[in-house]
């Protein structure tokens, strides 16, 4: 994983002591704007790219990705004093669309243990070779969050589409035409 730390000049702010861990499932978050402007807020920052960054299909489960945030959250929390910034005391999770879910996933396997994704209820266990003895973020923040991963998946059918090609959509399943029911004054529909 490629990553970048980003520390303010000084801790006139107040802020410099809390670090905040940025990381998507698989968009390049180096250069994130939340980065730098937590950064130029008095935060310390360290915004990563995971190692499925520019593969979206590529991972089969967020607990994939926990080696990535374990190590992001020991980075800063072994960030010592300098001459000018205290060292970190506090380490927050910032998950942002996609990353929301990953995020919130490390944090409930990190404070509750692998048992929250393996029980026979779930559809999907999860893998548990890296999920035990996790460091536990102090906070997480989540920003214009996606509920999950087959939530989000489902919310981008359209069934107007077929075999993945746009043309020509088939206008007996747009959801879009005033025929098959959408108003275009309301914005709404009734199907």
């Amino acid at each position: 994983n490629a990553a970048t730390l980003r520390r303010p000049a000084d801790d006139s702010l107040g802020r410099a002591h809390i670090g905040i861990f940025i990381m998507h499932p698989y968009s390049g978050y180096i250069n994130f704007q939340g980065c730098t402007d937590l950064a130029s807020r008095g935060y310390t920052t360290l915004c990563a790219n995971s190692v499925f960054t520019g593969n979206p299909n590529g991972y089969y489960g967020y607990e994939q990705h926990v080696p990535g945030i374990k190590s992001g959250i020991n980075y800063l929390k072994n960030i010592s004093a300098s001459a000018t910034l205290p060292a970190i005391s506090k380490v927050l999770i910032f998950g942002h669309s996609m990353g929301a879910p990953m995020m919130t996933f490390y944090q409930n396997v990190a404070e509750n243990g692998p048992g929250v994704c393996m029980g026979p209820e779930k559809i999907i266990p999860c893998v548990d070779a890296n999920l035990y003895n996790l460091p536990k973020a102090d906070g997480v923040m989540l920003f214009d969050a996606h509920l999950g991963d087959g939530l989000a998946t489902f919310t981008y059918v359209d069934p107007a589409i077929h075999n993945n090609e746009c043309l020509p959509r088939n206008f007996r399943f747009d959801m879009f035409s005033a025929e098959n029911g959408y108003d275009t004054t309301t914005n709404g529909a009734t199907y």
